[in-house]
């Protein structure tokens, strides 16, 4: 399973193969590789988690409407407009972020929407983890 999507501004991928979960991605500026091999047995938690709503879409909504009732219309309606516009287009396409927990190390994937369904499986994965009486070797 291979999962690529963003991580600190750059591409990345996340790969399961057997029991080895290989992180990679770039880190800083100017970017400097991060490599990290594990396998899930490793990972603390793994979770998924989808943005469906705009915060700032949200607040923009509001403000407006208070421009709307102590000014006038057409001072709020721009601004309610760009709201609604934010808050619709979060909806209609919400982030995917998938993080995962290994004690010394918070990994988090914005993994694309055309993956989401892998992204579930693999927090499946780590959710049901059967622990090895010794740990697997990594390469």
């Amino acid at each position: 399973m291979l999962l690529t999507g963003r991580a600190y501004g750059h591409r990345a991928t996340l790969e399961l193969t057997g029991d080895t979960l290989t992180w990679r991605a770039q880190r800083g500026t100017p970017p400097v590789a991060e490599n990290i091999a594990t396998t899930p047995h490793d990972v603390q938690e793994a979770q998924l988690v989808v943005r469906r709503w705009s915060i700032g879409g949200l607040l923009l909504t509001m403000i407006s409407a208070m421009w709307m009732a102590s000014e006038s219309a057409l001072v709020g309606a721009i601004p309610l407009d760009a709201g609604l516009a934010m808050v619709v287009i979060r909806q209609l396409r919400p982030t995917r972020h998938l993080i995962l927990d290994l004690g010394s190390r918070l990994l988090v994937l914005r993994v694309q929407p055309s993956l989401a369904d892998d992204a579930r499986k693999l927090v499946e994965t780590v959710a049901r983890r059967e622990l090895p009486a010794s740990p697997p070797t990594l390469p």
